[in-house]
C-alpha cells in the first residue's frame, strides 16, 4: 500500500470523524484504513494529478517549468504503489 494513500485515508477518516462528531468505536487512530477509505484516498490523490493554472504559474515564477511534469510523475507513483 502506498504511504501517501494511507496518509490521505487516515486524514479522510479523521475529517469524517471531526465533521460528524460520531464516535468510531470500530477504528482507532492506529488501525489500518479500510478498503473504502483507501479508495477514497486514491480518488482524492487522483484528483490532484493535474495541477491547477495557479499551481503551474507558481512553479513558473520559481523558474521550474518542468514542475508540472514532476508533479504528475509523483502522483502517478503514489497511485501505482
Amino acid at each position: 500500500m502506498s504511504e501517501i494513500v494511507e496518509r490521505v485515508a487516515r486524514a479522510v477518516r479523521q475529517n469524517k470523524f471531526n465533521r460528524t462528531r460520531r464516535h468510531l468505536d470500530a477504528f482507532s487512530e492506529d488501525s489500518p484504513p479500510t478498503e473504502n477509505e483507501l479508495d477514497d484516498a486514491r480518488a482524492a490523490i487522483a484528483a490532484l494529478r493535474e495541477p491547477t493554472e495557479a499551481m503551474t504559474a507558481a512553479a513558473n515564477r520559481l523558474n521550474h517549468p518542468r514542475d508540472e511534469e514532476v508533479w504528475r510523475t509523483m502522483i502517478d507513483e503514489a497511485l501505482r504503489q
